[in-house]
């Protein structure tokens, strides 16, 4: 077939927002690939911070928002995030992208796929039929407003969660104007936060040296302890989290000798999620032991250790300790010997949350 042939049976651009359209394809999707430009559509592009500054000095955009602006003569949406990573998340991109159409309306857009931008636009049409499959409510009644921050930050599945965090987990499900206002001051008012947690200002962004190519091809070990110990003997905890999605596990450990905690691993990571190709521990001796290197060599696992006094090189699991830490002090301050039980309910809070590095929850 020839490439003439391709266009003449390639079926026009639907909207990457548009909830009415008048073709009636029931076998497919929202959004189509095309050999053509299409003509009444409005392209989606990225633009750099000094054109930007150029257009705006020439009076050419019609409508601004913090993510695009569009410029009716060029028939254009230009997205502001290319030079500065963004704190938005793909499922807040495609509701702002949403929106700013219906403001300008505009029902159909299209996408020039590059070399450069063909990952990203992958992600995005995945992200734009996961969001047309599923609803986000607009609440506007200052009660329900209430409940769902209440439930999104004291419930033990929410892990009173932090700012950004906790504004992540509700933009999934709910928006509503000044929701970002109304999140940090709920979670600046709660009493047990301020009294629990510790923050420090970030110097300098996270940058990335090297990482999984897969969920569970690199997993981190610690130890948390000594602690109090509770109504069942334990005194220990065991974490693990997956370097890639940051994914993590906690059991609770009566000791930490090489052997139970050889026996944890085993039992709770190998035969639930299979063998990784490496581990990463401090250099504690129940890491450093016989007994853990030959598990790691029976099984072909590659056995990292991190640089004595060195905590950085297992920053992403320590820093998930604080978090730990902070959610045990605020859910056992009455009953401190229950601790252990606790456990399911900050993994689950964790996993189920936005994670603010790579804008997904572990569980995705």
């Amino acid at each position: 077939m020839t490439r003439a042939q391709k266009r003449k049976q390639t079926p026009p651009t639907h909207s990457l927002a548009d909830n009415g359209s008048n073709y009636d394809w029931p076998d497919q999707p929202k959004v189509v690939e095309t050999h053509i430009t299409p003509k009444d559509s409005t392209e989606l592009v990225f633009i750099e911070r000094k054109k930007l500054d150029r257009i705006r000095k020439l009076k050419n955009i019609n409508y601004e928002s913090a993510a695009f602006c569009y410029i009716p003569d060029k028939k254009t949406i230009y997205i502001k995030c290319k030079d500065s990573p963004s704190q938005i998340t793909p499922a807040e991109f495609v509701r702002e992208l949403d929106m700013f159409c219906k403001h300008i309306s505009i029902n159909e857009l299209y996408f020039i796929v590059t070399k450069t931008n063909d990952i990203f636009v992958r992600k995005l049409l995945q992200e734009i039929k996961h969001y047309a499959s599923t609803s986000i409510s607009r609440i506007d009644n200052k009660d329900d407003q209430k409940v769902i921050l209440n439930d999104f930050h004291l419930l033990p599945t929410s892990g009173h969660a932090g700012i950004r965090r906790m504004l992540n987990n509700i933009k999934k499900y709910y928006f509503w104007p000044c929701l970002e206002k109304d999140d940090a001051q709920f979670v600046q008012r709660c009493d047990k936060c301020q009294r629990n947690k510790h923050s420090l200002p970030i110097k300098e962004p996270m940058v990335i040296k090297s990482t999984a190519n897969y969920a569970f091809e690199k997993i981190y070990l610690d130890i948390v302890g000594p602690l109090n110990r509770d109504n069942n003997n334990y005194s220990y905890i065991l974490t693990l989290q997956c370097e890639l999605s940051k994914f993590v596990e906690a059991y609770p450990l009566t000791s930490k000798s090489t052997v139970e905690v050889a026996e944890c691993f085993v039992n709770n990571l190998i035969l639930r999620y299979g063998i990784p190709r490496a581990i990463a521990t401090d250099r504690g001796t129940e890491f450093m032991s016989r007994t853990m290197n030959e598990v790691c060599k029976l099984l072909h696992i590659n056995k990292i250790n991190s640089t004595a006094y060195h905590h950085q090189s297992l920053g992403a699991l320590e820093n998930s300790h604080k978090h730990l830490v902070s959610f045990l002090r605020i859910q056992c301050d009455n009953h401190p010997e229950m601790w252990s039980k606790w456990l399911p309910y900050w993994c689950f809070s964790f996993n189920t949350s936005v994670h603010s590095e790579t804008k997904f929850t572990p569980y995705e």
